[in-house]
C-alpha cells in the first residue's frame, strides 16, 4: 500500500464553493480510478488540512499524479487555494489494526 499525506492551508478568502466544486469533481475521478482505496480529510482547530489517501501500490499513485485533470487542479490549488501544502508518499512498513467484535 502506498499512502499519500497532504498537508495544507488555505488562502484567507478563498472561493470555498468554487475548490468544493473541484474537490467533488477530483473525488469522482480518484473513486473509479483501479488501486484506489480511500480518502479522508480533517481540519485542525487553526485551520490547517490532512487529506490522507490510500492506493493499492505505486502504479495506481502514478496513475493519478498523471491525470491531467488533476493537474490542472494542482495548478489552481497553487495558484488559487493554497497558502502552502505539504504531500509526503510514504509506503507501508507495517500494520496492527484491531476491530472490537
Amino acid at each position: 500500500m502506498v499512502v499519500v499525506v497532504f498537508r495544507n492551508r488555505f488562502v484567507e478568502g478563498i472561493d470555498r464553493e468554487k475548490f468544493g466544486r473541484l474537490d467533488d469533481e477530483m473525488w469522482e475521478i480518484v473513486s473509479k480510478m483501479d488501486g484506489f482505496i480511500s480518502s479522508r480529510s480533517y481540519t485542525a482547530e487553526d485551520g490547517e488540512r490532512l487529506t490522507i489517501v490510500e492506493f493499492e501500490n505505486e502504479e495506481a499513485l502514478e496513475a493519478w499524479r498523471n491525470n491531467e485533470s488533476h493537474q490542472a487542479a494542482q495548478k489552481a490549488g497553487r495558484e488559487e487555494f493554497y497558502e502552502y501544502y505539504l504531500s509526503q508518499v510514504c509506503k507501508e512498513v507495517r500494520r496492527s489494526e484491531f476491530v472490537r467484535r
